[in-house]
């Protein structure tokens, strides 16, 4: 037990170091407090924490990962016990998608004052917005982009509009592929400039 006690100290550590994770040790030495912080573009968002318990099996005593991430399943698959470092790595990825998708929707209320965002759930996955197109008509638009997997950018984006040529037409599915491919403030960007959106 002393031994994976000082493996496990000597690799967050190491991790501390190179920019990854904050050590706390607690309860005299039997449990460790792991701080994970997010970002996103540089900029540092939220941070949480997790305390591990050191005895014969490591367990999660406390934490303050938000209830969607998966985090029993991600102990299970990441198989803690032998490999913690892998388990604070897949844990890190979720926690910063997840900042990174809140913070991208900021950005977009924030830069776009004509995009609206008509829904989106807690964990951000499901993103409903509402753009006008230029033209004689402006017409309203619905954007729908899902998340399906939760550590990368969406995996679908449906475009919903009266207008149902300019929905298959082919600057729309340039527009398309764009949202698939670009963070969601930064495509909006390109789409306006691009004279797409109002």
């Amino acid at each position: 037990m002393m031994a994976r006690h000082t493996q496990l100290k000597d690799l967050l550590h190491a991790h501390h170091l190179i920019g990854g994770y904050d050590v706390l040790q607690t309860r005299k030495g039997k449990g460790v407090c792991v701080s994970l912080a997010t970002a996103y573009e540089g900029v540092y968002l939220e941070t949480y924490n997790l305390e591990i318990d050191l005895g014969s099996n490591l367990r999660i005593c406390r934490h303050n990962i938000p209830p969607f991430i998966p985090l029993e399943r991600l102990v299970t698959q990441g198989n803690m016990q032998t490999d913690i470092r892998d388990f604070l790595d897949t844990l890190s990825q979720y926690l910063n998608a997840y900042a990174g998708r809140k913070q991208q929707l900021h950005l977009t209320k924030e830069i776009h004052s004509s995009v609206q965002v008509a829904e989106s759930n807690a964990l951000c996955t499901i993103l409903v917005l509402m753009f006008t197109i230029p033209g004689e008509k402006a017409e309203a638009t619905l954007c729908t982009l899902q998340y399906a997997d939760h550590t990368r950018l969406p995996t679908r984006v449906n475009i919903e509009s009266e207008d149902t040529a300019l929905v298959s037409s082919p600057q729309w599915k340039k527009n398309q592929a764009l949202l698939l491919g670009t963070p969601l403030h930064t495509a909006l960007v390109t789409m306006k400039k691009n004279g797409n959106i109002a």
